[in-house]
């Protein structure tokens, strides 16, 4: 399963599908894998660089399951086999931390290092309601915060685009 989805992050990350769902306001685009199932996915957006690091994220669905991608940059030094990840902390503006559950991480065409984070929609309501502050990713390499400077509603945005969508899609 988790290969299945990590293929989708690389066509996330890499490929430029068609849009659908546009009356909806959003840019949903979709891949289908070889398996034939269909996911669905809102760019990614910047949530925060400097001169020395950067997160990109969003989120991925196959009308069950959704994840929360992350893209931080710089990658760190590629190793065989990542693991030791703990959960995502994630602030929300109104000062409320959740946990999100890891679920894979992989290096893509060698240099781009991508984190999956399970997200349950129905669970993590709030999600839909307030910004994202910061994150706090703890990975074998580092514990980093990010502080979000950009799109602190971009998960608001692709989690109301994609359930919008998902009776269109």
């Amino acid at each position: 399963m988790q290969k299945k989805f990590f293929l989708l992050a690389v066509s996330f990350l890499f490929l430029s599908a068609q849009g659908v769902a546009q009356d909806t306001g959003c840019d949903i685009k979709s891949i289908v894998q070889a398996d034939e199932t269909m996911y669905y996915y809102v760019a990614m957006d910047t949530f925060y660089f400097n001169q020395t690091k950067q997160l990109m994220g969003g989120m991925i669905t196959d009308k069950e399951h959704y994840f929360l991608t992350l893209e931080p940059k710089p990658s760190p030094v590629k190793v065989k086999k990542l693991k030791d990840y703990k959960p995502l902390l994630v602030r929300l503006a109104n000062d409320s931390t959740y946990q999100l559950e890891f679920f894979d991480a992989r290096f893509v065409q060698d240099s781009v290092y991508v984190v999956m984070y399970m997200f349950n929609p129905k669970k993590d309501k709030a999600f839909l309601h307030y910004g994202v502050e910061s994150v706090t990713m703890k990975t074998p390499f580092q514990t980093e915060t990010y502080n979000f400077k950009f799109h602190k509603d971009a998960i608001i945005h692709h989690l109301k685009c994609l359930d919008a969508g998902k009776n269109k899609l």
